[in-house]
């Protein structure tokens, strides 16, 4: 692949990584001397002059040679490209799709100013991808499919749905401790809830086995593959897992990683780094072994120190990119991207691996129901078959108890793993 522009930038390099070497797996050679620009042999002539020798002319925006975080004329921008997209626009013609591939995976919209949620996230409401109703529209993938269509490139296949699971209790009833378990019983006498103390009682006698247990999930529902985030911290308004110093818990934890790939899943009070490395430290210490995985409880991500937390600690994956409140594409695609740090307009080595669906905003923040959920999943899901990109799917283990509501989406979820 032979691509010309007059100038280089990190961010140009950047872009070109992702779409040719990343989604596309094709070599490619960036030329800026002006003696090629002319070439009969170019692909892709990235500028505003144009070649007619060139399989493909973009016009070049402005944004991959500038540095620094600044409000840009992306709605414009967006138009066009959405023009180019959906219509049978000419290939001498073509607006700046990669400065908006860059746009979108760098996130770079949730570094101006904008109006956080209750839990200080980006909300879906803020993106331009709301404002072009886009936010279920992997915009990203689609540009790279329409540029490789173009270009005669073969797709690498990557569909099918990919089943993740955060793990904020390891158990419900199981080792409580005696307060907390006073408490509970306490609310369940005053309210009626006779089957959920009968059920408690029979866990914490080992007649049953605890609803939330996740070796008895994975068998029942024959899931495998999985990569499951546990959190490790003491209770606190968001965290309401077992102590990390609870031997039974950490007798828990050893045995997932004989059924799952196991990471961090970072708690509220993460913010501060000591903290964060104290829980990536314990969950290696039961593991012995290294942690390079995370999804931020509560999807608690706020760029660009989120990301800068974790490449002090040594994570080289993250799962937490995607939006809380609705489903889709937070970046704009369902492909994996290294992280670009525009506060130092630098490559880093930290692995995005974006999400689509979560069980908890199905439920709670659409308020869907089942059955609306399941044909508005299927949908996402074929869509992203037809692209061949992955869907990365979040579900809790606690959104298997039958008690709390969760008993009419397991159909939805069953429907998910056929796809896997």
């Amino acid at each position: 692949m032979k691509i010309y522009s007059a100038e280089s930038s990190s961010r140009l390099r950047y872009v070109l990584d992702f779409v040719f070497k990343q989604a596309l797996d094709t070599p490619y050679v960036l030329i800026s001397e002006p003696r090629f620009q002319k070439d009969s042999k170019l692909d892709i002539y990235y500028g505003n002059d144009g070649s007619s020798s060139a399989t493909i002319n973009i016009k070049n925006d402005g944004l991959l040679f500038s540095t620094g975080i600044e409000n840009t004329q992306i709605d414009e921008l967006l138009q066009r490209v959405l023009h180019f997209l959906n219509e049978d626009a000419e290939v001498d013609q073509c607006p700046d799709i990669l400065g908006v591939i860059f746009f979108f995976i760098t996130r770079y919209e949730e570094y101006l100013p904008h109006t956080k949620d209750q839990y200080g996230r980006f909300s879906s409401k803020e993106s331009v991808a709301f404002r072009f109703k886009l936010v279920r529209v992997p915009i990203v993938d689609q540009l790279i499919f329409k540029l490789a269509t173009i270009l005669h490139l073969d797709i690498p296949e990557h569909s099918g749905v990919q089943i993740t699971m955060d793990i904020d209790q390891v158990w419900l009833h199981k080792s409580v401790p005696y307060r907390l378990q006073f408490l509970r019983n306490a609310k369940r006498f005053l309210t009626g809830q006779w089957k959920e103390l009968t059920e408690g009682r029979q866990v914490r006698h080992e007649r049953s086995v605890d609803p939330y247990d996740l070796e008895n999930i994975l068998n029942k529902y024959k899931i495998h593959k999985l990569l499951i985030f546990i959190l490790l911290a003491d209770r606190s308004a968001l965290d309401k897992g077992h102590s990390p110093t609870n031997n039974s818990f950490i007798s828990a934890i050893k045995g997932y990683k004989q059924i799952a790939d196991v990471g961090i899943h970072p708690s509220s009070k993460t913010k501060d780094l000591y903290q964060l490395s104290i829980e990536k430290s314990c969950l290696e210490d039961i593991l012995q072994e290294e942690v390079s995985k995370s999804r931020y409880h509560y999807l608690l991500l706020d760029l660009p120190s989120s990301y800068t937390r974790l490449l002090d600690i040594g994570i080289k994956h993250d799962y937490s990119m995607g939006f809380a409140d609705e489903i889709g594409y937070r970046a704009g695609t369902a492909r994996p991207f290294l992280w670009y740090d525009l506060t130092k307009e630098t490559t880093t080595n930290l692995m995005v691996h974006p999400f689509c669906i979560m069980d908890v905003t199905l439920k709670n923040y659409l308020a869907l129901s089942p059955k609306d959920a399941t044909t508005t999943c299927i949908k996402l899901i074929e869509e992203a078959k037809a692209l061949h990109i992955p869907m990365r799917v979040i579900w809790h283990n606690s959104s298997f108890y039958e008690n709390n509501g969760w008993k009419p989406w397991i159909p939805t979820f069953e429907t998910l793993l056929q796809y896997q």
